[in-house]
């Protein structure tokens, strides 16, 4: 059993992660807020692309981590902490996919992918809540956030329960 993940996995992690971050934040902080017309049109464009970026990434984690050997069993006692670990996990490669389809729906639904990357004349729609995809979009956002919140405290308490670092299993190096 491997004390660590690969560095094509590690690699894999370290880039997804501040993309979701900045596609995240873009989408709940700036995007949100922004009123739908033409100014709105380049921030919509980086907020996919980056996006689908995420998507994409994910796969290849999925199917990288598929074919990984194991790694040694977390120094974790408690059943419940454990299924915690694994529902987590779990829960953030699933909500990240969630964003992404929904993301990508939205677009087709919209004609927001015509719009943005195609040049299309059409004005962006006034509402982009009209759509379904649209409220699904928010509610994995905002259970995405909670969930790598989770995510980040429990690496945290892992390191303060066992004084042993679980970060080094998700970095670089042999």
């Amino acid at each position: 059993m491997l004390k660590k993940y690969s560095n094509k996995l590690v690699s894999l992690h370290w880039m997804t992660v501040p993309l979701m971050i900045l596609s995240l934040g873009m989408g709940t902080f700036m995007l949100a807020e922004m009123p739908n017309n033409l100014e709105k049109i380049n921030s919509l464009q980086v907020h996919m692309i980056i996006g689908f970026v995420v998507g994409l990434l994910t796969l290849i984690r999925i199917f990288v981590k598929k074919n990984h050997l194991p790694l040694e069993p977390l120094k974790v006692e408690n059943e419940a902490r454990k299924k915690l670990i694994k529902v987590t996990h779990f829960a953030l490669y699933s909500l990240i996919l969630l964003m992404v389809a929904s993301g990508v729906t939205l677009s087709i639904m919209s004609g927001l992918g015509e719009i943005v990357f195609f040049g299309s004349s059409a004005p962006l729609p006034e509402d982009f809540s009209i759509y379904l995809p649209r409220k699904a979009h928010g509610i994995f956002a905002k259970v995405l956030f909670a969930f790598i919140g989770i995510h980040i405290v429990g690496v945290l308490l892992y390191k303060f329960k066992t004084d042993s670092s679980i970060s080094k299993r998700m970095w670089f190096g042999k």
